[in-house]
């Protein structure tokens, strides 16, 4: 399996679950993630102080 470089911050699921998929109620969006959110995900909580790391 092909490694991701720790910079990389992103969501991804094993398999797709199509009962999840639905149409965005009016008024919501999707977009991506700012440069100036990084820290703001980057501070996100994890287990663990190595797993933040």
């Amino acid at each position: 399996m092909e490694e991701i470089p720790d910079l990389n911050i992103f969501m991804m699921c094993s398999s797709l679950n199509k009962d999840a998929l639905t149409h965005l109620p009016k008024g919501y969006y999707v977009r991506s993630m700012r440069e100036d959110e990084l820290a703001i995900w980057a501070s996100m909580p994890f287990d663990d102080e190595a797993t933040a790391k």
